[in-house]
Order: C-alpha cells, then structure tokens, then sequence
C-alpha cells in the first residue's frame, strides 16, 4: 500500500545505499541526502550537490565514509555525518586515444574521443589541468614549451596552456585538415600533423603558416616520427601498407616502402642499428625500416605464433626494448637484442590504442577503448 513520497532530486534517483538507521539518496543533478525516518515522517540530516549526476553511491565497511562515482569520470569521498565532498580521483569517460611525455617523468598527457586532454601529475594520479573541447582527440603532445598541442576530428590543431590549475586555457587554433587530425609531432623548427584526408603537413613552429603538404599515402595517416637523428627528417605511416620518410628542408619524399600483408598501425624508431624506423602492423609484425633498403631489415613476429592485431608500439628511451599493444587487450614488451618477448602484460578489459615509455624508463603508460590508463612498472634486471 502506498505510504508516502519524498522528493529528493531531479533528472531521476540513480542510487541508494544505506547504513545503521540512515539512508542515502543520489540522483541525476549531482544532490545526495542523508535522510532518516520511518513510515510517512522523514528527515534529511544532510545534503550536498556534485559537479555532475551520481552513477554510484556505497558506503565504507564502517560507516565513516561514502564514495560516489559521477558521470563526467570522477570518484568523490563524503562524509557520511555531513556529506563533505573530496576529490579522490578524475579520468576519461571515453575511448582514451593517446598518451604522451614531455621532458619530464612525473607528468604525462591524456586525450579520448570525449573530447577531454588531461595533464596529470603522476605522483598522486591527479589531472593538474583540463581541455575539453566538443570535437574528439586522436593525438595530444607536451612541448618542450609546455603547450599542450591537440588534433581533433574537427580538422582544428589546438594549443592550450600547462600552467593553469584546473580548466586549460586555449592558446590559438589552426585548421589543420579537412577530416579531422590523426596524429601531431612538434620539433624546435616546425610541426607536423597527419590526418584523415591522408595527407602530410608541416607548420611554422612560430607563425603556424603551411610549409609544405605531402599527399602519398591513400588511407588516413595513422602515426608520425620526427627522426633521433636528422630533425628535418619525417617519417608517416599508414594502413595502405607504406611507411614513408620525408626530408621538409629539401621539400621532397626521400623513400616510400611499401608492405606487402602489413597494414601500419603505429611507428617508432630505434636508437641503435642505423636509427631503423619501426613500424606495428594488424597482421602481429614489427619491421624494423632502413632508409637505405626497400624492404624491411628485420621483423619480430607474434608472441608465440599467435595471431594478434598491434596498434601501438614505442622503443624504451635507453632503446633496448619496445613495448606494443593489441587488439585482444594486452600489452608485449620485447628485448630488441634477443627479439623475443619478456613480458605479457594484461590489465585492459578492450585493446589498447597507446603505449608510452617515461623518459625515466621506470614506467610504461597503456591507454584502452575500455577508456582506461594504466601505469605499469618497469624494472630492468
């Protein structure tokens, strides 16, 4: 038999928990109470309201506490006498699509296709500052400057700020491509960006002019890497099976290689053995690329034979290993002396889009579609 009603909240009830005699209500708009009674009389001993609607509410083992999840991707500790309100802990609430280092091992750059770049300081896993844009993030870089530097699916390449707290502040913005932004590599003189409409181009590191544009490959472009050793030197790769290196001083394609069952997924270069340019591949291959010969000069094959999908790799700054991720959610570091795998690192729940070493080389970051960042540990025996 119906009793009684009590409003609490608007855009609907989400959670209910409930400790001892009292009972705590979430909802839609951020609001929590703290409500106790029985039967029609009901009162509310406290009230707070959250940046965004509440998806979770549960209290500690003892009663002290509340942890409430909300929907922009954060998790908040509430008093339970009260409901006074910390920030635990913030992160994506989509598909994370890049990872990146600047200078520095202790902080470190996200992007998702939410559109959100968070710079988080790796000492308590904490966004220092925010960017959020409508259009969704493919790539995202720390200059040495400390710009942040962002292609979207808009087409647009964004700079925002580093040294604010809290939300970024948008520097300037350049329309890049015409079918949004893949990937963004910045050197001293100049940046590059590759995007959806296939083509390569190189902007004035200060005035942001156009340089020059390359127009080679015949899918999206999917990575880029400015060269260790010749910085005018840009090499693209791209799911139409080539890799190719380009020379902007000389304005001109120094050598196009072409796969033959290996669409490109990712690049990186090694620090030894002529400075080889690395390319990941769908069919499970790392080849390994020589400016000076058409086809490829070595290849890891697939952990054990099995057929996995790469979409990332990165070389370790000392370049004795290289780290890639798949598909089927895992992540494999190989010893690039020996080329086998040490270590199969599972911890995604869906594959993973990125993996980036610290300029340390103490940690590796993996970002998934399950919209999650890992921060793994290495240790070199």
């Amino acid at each position: 038999v119906f009793r009684t009603s009590l409003p609490v909240c608007n855009n609907g009830v989400t959670s209910i928990a409930q400790y001892g005699e009292t009972l705590f209500v979430a909802g839609g708009d951020g609001r929590i109470k703290a409500v106790r009674g029985q039967d029609t009389v009901w009162d509310v001993l406290a009230e707070n309201v959250l940046e965004s609607g509440v998806t979770a509410l549960t209290p500690s083992s003892d009663g002290a506490e509340m942890v409430a999840g909300t929907r922009n991707g954060k998790l908040w500790r509430l008093l339970s006498s009260d409901l006074t309100a910390t920030l635990q802990a913030a992160t994506h609430t989509g598909e994370v699509t890049d990872v990146s280092f600047g200078a520095s091992s202790d902080v470190m750059c996200t992007a998702s296709d939410a559109g959100e770049v968070f710079l988080v300081d790796l000492s308590d896993y904490m966004p220092i500052t925010t960017a959020q844009s409508k259009s969704p993030v493919r790539s995202a870089i720390i200059t040495p400057s400390g710009e942040i530097l962002a292609g979207y699916d808009d087409g647009f390449l964004r700079a925002w700020s580093s040294n604010k707290r809290g939300n970024s502040t948008m520097l300037w913005q350049v329309n890049a491509h015409r079918s949004g932004i893949t990937s963004v590599r910045e050197s001293p003189n100049f940046i590059v960006t590759g995007g959806n409409d296939c083509a390569v181009r190189f902007w004035h590191r200060q005035s942001r002019e156009l340089l020059t544009q390359f127009a080679n490959h015949r899918k999206p472009v999917a990575d880029l890497v400015i060269d260790h050793a010749l910085p005018n030197v840009v090499h693209s790769g791209s799911e139409d099976k080539l890799v190719v290196t380009y020379d902007v001083k000389q304005n001109k394609t120094l050598v196009q290689h072409l796969t033959q069952g290996s669409n490109i997924t990712s690049l990186s270069q090694r620090k030894d053995r002529d400075q080889e340019v690395v390319s990941a591949s769908l069919d499970g291959k790392l080849l390994f690329w020589d400016v000076d010969y058409p086809d490829p000069t070595g290849c890891i094959d697939s952990y054990q034979g099995q057929p996995v999908r790469l979409r990332c790799c990165e070389v370790s700054p000392n370049g004795r290993y290289i780290a890639a991720g798949t598909d089927d959610a895992r992540m494999y570091i190989y010893d690039l002396v020996s080329c086998v795998c040490i270590q199969e690192c599972e911890g995604h729940s869906s594959g993973v889009t990125q993996v980036r070493w610290s300029p340390d080389q103490k940690q590796i970051v993996s970002a998934g579609k399950d919209g999650c960042v890992i921060v793994w540990n290495f240790f070199e025996m």
